[in-house]
């Protein structure tokens, strides 16, 4: 789904708004993979790598290891980088659909 919503986007000159938010919502209600969730959180976590504490890193690892062995909680690791994101403004990521659900 990833890729279709990119490819819809690739043309700046049209504003496909119907398109895709039809791909959102079905992206939205599809399964979500262990490693596609892992995938996804280590990419939001890379806005913070170079400005999180020791202490913020290792707590956001611990529990990536966690879902990466379906020990923790998909809603803890996002609540985690939820936290990192209202605590280094990054706008970019709290104004993302990643955090909805």
């Amino acid at each position: 789904m990833y890729d279709a919503i990119r490819q819809l986007l690739k043309d700046k000159s049209s504003f496909p708004v119907l398109d895709f938010y039809r791909l959102l919502d079905q992206a939205l209600i599809m399964d979500v993979t262990t490693g596609i969730a892992v995938n996804a959180a280590t990419h939001v976590y890379g806005y913070f790598k170079y400005s999180a504490t020791e202490k913020e890193k290792n707590t956001f690892l611990k529990q990536l290891e966690k879902v990466e062995k379906n020990n923790g909680s998909l809603k803890t690791l996002k609540k985690i980088l939820l936290n990192l994101a209202l605590n280094y403004h990054e706008p970019y990521l709290l104004q993302s659909y990643y955090f909805v659900l």
